[in-house]
């Protein structure tokens, strides 16, 4: 390893996990390499100490292997790592090449012999025959390098029969998935939404028992995304992340498979960090309160009973002096009170807010409450006026500007829009500068120069509305593959977290009570790996069985749920058993579903009684990451750099 540099040194690091940025022309590939071969080599690693040796077999023959059965390795006293053991993922089927014959390039080079290279060999103590050289070369044709979408296909392919699944083993090309598409949407548009006609959606792959109400919320995405065209557009969006659309509904729903309002703003609240709603709100409240003292000092103070009811001016003073709520979406609310009524209401929803325009508060029928700027007579007061509202304007518009801003506003324009508390001391007969619409929209607008939004149960209805349509579409999009005999990532991936636990499998959802359908739905998303969602499900069961009438009709089958939930958790434990070591090239690549899905893969394994205690360690095998933060071309598999 003489040719390698002190920072490629530290990435063959094979006794913790690792994370490396690297971007093009460092020698990534090399390292990564190497990295390799040093799991393959090495005795002494964190995988040799910390996990047992998976099966297995003592010895391979032909393919490479032309060395005596006396220069040979037994496989199975071997300390360092196979190639089966060792997963290297990458993120195109050309990458993999490359890195597959990169590896058998320098493998080839190694001889025994002390530490050292020339120019046509490597050396290595380590390997005591070319035999052992001959073994990695043939195994290495097997091993698990490919994109993850390959890896994950060779994983789920075994046990395809206990996940209920039946698809071809083609899978689809990207022009044909897109031809696919089309025509599952044409299929979708051109049902008839005659009940005496639903025999055509079933047909067609709608499941029977949602046919009439996929038609049916058909109609009414239709209407609110006024007509075909723009609905289209959110259902090709929607089909391009089926996966996520289904594990999203699962966090929003209920089990009637209705839009939770609890859940739903819960989802929208955990996108988000409470300390960075935090520091806006103080942000936000610190220039106010300059602002409002100012106003007092410069142009007027209130009268003894207070500032005129039902004005700007007092709401403004409301909201100073309450200050912003404990909870999260309160603030949220209490800052979307404040721009409410501080900024120009044409401009609340722009790109770009105007704060108090012409260096006052807004006007309208929810009256300022103060004097004009132009009426305070002291020069001296008017410039002190004008210096301060210029500044503090300027700096409201650079803390709603900012990234910390910028992403606050996303949320607090949510929470104008959802919540339904109204800014302090308005008129009864103000409304808003943004008017909410329920799900029927009207021909004729009241208020047509006004914003107009969905109201909070027009758009949940609207999200119940889009999951049925999704679910339909699914339903015709199946239909078609299989008449086509063909399956696309999506399907391995599905296949796949419910092979990996990650979920509950589709194929169990007919079978398992629903409180035991949503202990396994309620994986933890931020330790994926962990199996406390399993042992949840099995706590369910064991619940049951104490309390056997609250188990309805699925009393009969708690014993057998609970057996079939233990054999596949033992599954999986095999199969993490199967792998010691994880290199994953282009990381910043990965969607946050994918990440999921590797990481069900560094949980607990199996353990037999001759591997001694298990390791205290959350990740059991070895993880590298590799990538470059700067680089992301993957966004269209919903790829998230800040991920890696």
């Amino acid at each position: 390893m003489i040719r390698l540099n002190t920072a490629q040194r530290l990435a063959l690091n094979l006794d913790s996990h690792i994370v490396i940025d690297a971007g093009a022309g460092t020698g990534k590939t090399s390292t990564i390499v190497d990295r390799v071969i040093e799991h393959y080599l090495a005795n002494d690693q964190r995988a040799t100490r910390i996990l047992p040796k998976p099966a297995r077999a003592p010895s391979i023959g032909g393919g490479m292997v032309t060395a005596p059965a006396s220069e040979r390795t037994n496989l199975q006293d071997w300390d360092g790592l196979l190639p089966s053991e060792v997963v290297l993922l990458t993120f195109t089927n050309r990458a993999a090449d490359e890195m597959k014959d990169r590896l058998r390039r320098t493998i080839s080079r190694i001889r025994p012999g002390p530490l050292g290279e020339d120019s046509k060999h490597r050396y290595d103590p380590r390997v005591k025959s070319q035999g052992f050289i001959e073994q990695l070369l043939t195994l290495l044709e097997d091993a698990p390098i490919g994109t993850i979408d390959s890896f994950l296909s060779q994983l789920v392919s075994p046990y395809r029969g206990k996940l209920g699944d039946a698809l071809s083993r083609e899978n689809v090309s990207d022009a044909a998935r897109a031809i696919l598409v089309e025509t599952s949407l044409r299929t979708i548009w051109r049902l008839a939404s005659d009940r005496s006609r639903i025999g055509d959606a079933v047909d067609a792959g709608i499941p029977a028992h949602i046919a009439t109400e996929v038609l049916s919320a058909r109609d009414r995405v239709a209407q609110h995304y006024s007509g075909r065209t723009s609905a289209s557009r959110v259902l090709r969006a929607l089909v391009g992340k089926s996966v996520f659309v289904e594990e999203s509904s699962r966090k929003v729903m209920d089990e009637e498979g209705n839009v939770d309002r609890d859940k739903l703003l819960a989802m929208i609240m955990s996108s988000i960090e409470e300390a960075d709603i935090d520091e806006q709100a103080e942000r936000v409240q610190k220039i106010i309160r300059v602002v409002f003292e100012t106003i007092k000092e410069c142009i007027q103070t209130p009268s003894a009973s207070g500032w005129a009811a039902e004005t700007r001016m007092a709401c403004l003073e409301e909201l100073d002096r309450t200050g912003p709520p404990t909870d999260s979406w309160g603030k949220l609310c209490w800052m979307g009170h404040v721009l409410t009524c501080t900024v120009s209401p044409t401009t609340l929803m722009a790109k770009e807010m105007r704060h108090f325009p012409r260096l006052k508060l807004p006007s309208d029928e929810w009256e300022a409450g103060i004097r004009s700027f132009a009426d305070i007579k002291d020069a001296n007061l008017k410039a002190l006026y004008k210096t301060t509202l210029k500044e503090k304007t300027a700096e409201l518009s650079g803390i709603w500007s900012d990234e910390l801003g910028s992403m606050v506003l996303h949320f607090v324009r949510m929470a104008i829009l959802l919540g339904e508390s109204e800014p302090p001391q308005v008129p009864d007969d103000w409304s808003k500068p943004i008017i909410a619409l329920e799900m029927n929209i009207p021909e004729r607008l009241e208020n047509p120069n006004k914003h107009h939004h969905f109201s909070l149960e027009a758009e949940i209805q609207n999200l119940r509305d889009l999951h049925l349509l999704h679910l339909g579409f699914q339903g015709v999009i199946k239909n078609l593959k299989q008449r086509d005999e063909v399956h696309d990532f999506d399907d391995i991936q599905r296949l796949a977290g419910d092979l990996l636990l990650a979920n509950c499998p589709e194929v169990c959802r007919t079978f398992y009570h629903p409180s035991v359908q949503q202990a396994l739905d309620s994986i933890d998303q931020n330790s994926p790996w962990r199996d406390d969602h399993i042992h949840r499900a099995l706590d369910v069961i064991s619940n049951l069985e104490k309390n056997r009438n609250l188990a309805g009709e699925a009393a009969s089958r708690l014993e057998a749920m609970r057996a079939d939930i233990e054999s596949r958790h033992l599954l999986l434990g095999q199969i993490r058993r199967r792998f010691r070591a994880f290199i994953i090239d282009e990381a910043q690549d990965n969607s946050p579903l994918q990440w999921r899905l590797l990481s069900r893969l560094w949980g607990p394994r199996e353990v037999r009684e001759e591997d001694g205690p298990r390791a205290d360690t959350p990740w059991e095998p070895t993880v590298c990451y590799v990538g470059d933060v700067k680089q992301s071309i993957y966004a269209f598999r919903q790829a998230e750099v800040t991920g890696f």
